[in-house]
């Protein structure tokens, strides 16, 4: 089972449609370094959506939801998207309110990629197809299971069974590790739910022999962590962090 900070760090990526109404594109996941508060997701989501358009739906600790229109928050603050264009990741600061009901990951809550091992149990975490379906009214993650189906050390990704979705994209993919030291007993303050990566495509693997009435394997990709963490240890993230630090000291 997830603990609700893993839900409350889920991120509803989309666009205002139209007068009141918010749509789901993607998704995103909440991070926390260099005492900034991070929103990350994937490069297509945010160039799908329109860099102009793209917002983010956050919940308010009233009950309430809070629409954060990214662009806006970017004129203001002088801010734009730090980008990772080979891993298809993004990520940018976002203020931080009192009343905001989010919790954010930190590096403790990473696992690296060389640690990931299929069987695994995995979660995907999105707005598959919008929020049809769900409470349109506030940020409701979908949450679907499945396991690690495999991994690529040398593109940096993970292959996952757990059903990948239009609206998965950015969000999270959550991998639980046995809770177990190899004494037996229980790894205190070890925690056993870690982020493995970021959301991207889904795959569609076929019988290469063309066997009449084989259906393709249809596995979910997600960039590994480890890229999340080079993209906001970069250079370029440690300058946007120190000029954010530098303006607020003004």
């Amino acid at each position: 089972m997830l603990s609700r900070q893993w839900l409350q760090a889920f991120v509803p990526v989309g666009v205002i449609s139209g007068p009141s109404q918010w749509m789901a594109t993607g998704a995103g996941i909440l991070f926390l370094e260099h005492d900034l508060l991070w929103l990350v997701t994937a490069r297509h989501v945010v160039l799908d959506a329109g860099k102009e358009r793209v917002a983010a739906l956050l919940n308010k600790s009233g009950g309430s939801v809070l629409v954060l229109q990214l662009a806006d928050i970017h004129r203001s603050s002088g801010l734009s998207w730090l980008e990772d264009e080979p891993h298809d990741l993004v990520a940018t600061p976002i203020p931080v309110a009192p009343d905001l009901a989010v919790k954010a990951l930190t590096r403790k809550e990473c696992i690296p990629l060389r640690e990931v091992v299929p069987s695994m149990p995995a979660y995907t975490v999105g707005c598959p197809y919008g929020v049809a379906g769900l409470d349109p009214t506030k940020p409701s993650p979908l949450v679907l299971g499945g396991v690690v189906s495999g991994t690529s050390e040398q593109k940096g990704v993970i292959f996952t069974s757990a059903p990948t979705l239009p609206g998965n994209s950015g969000g999270p993919l959550i991998v639980c590790r046995n809770p177990l030291c190899s004494a037996g007993g229980l790894a205190l303050g070890v925690p056993s739910a870690l982020l493995a990566g970021v959301m991207l495509a889904t795959a569609l693997v076929t019988d290469p022999n063309q066997q009449a009435g084989m259906p393709p394997l249809h596995l979910g990709v997600a960039r590994s962590s480890d890229a999340v963490l080079d993209l906001l240890l970069s250079e370029n993230g440690k300058q946007l962090a120190e000029r954010l630090r530098s303006s607020s000291k003004n």
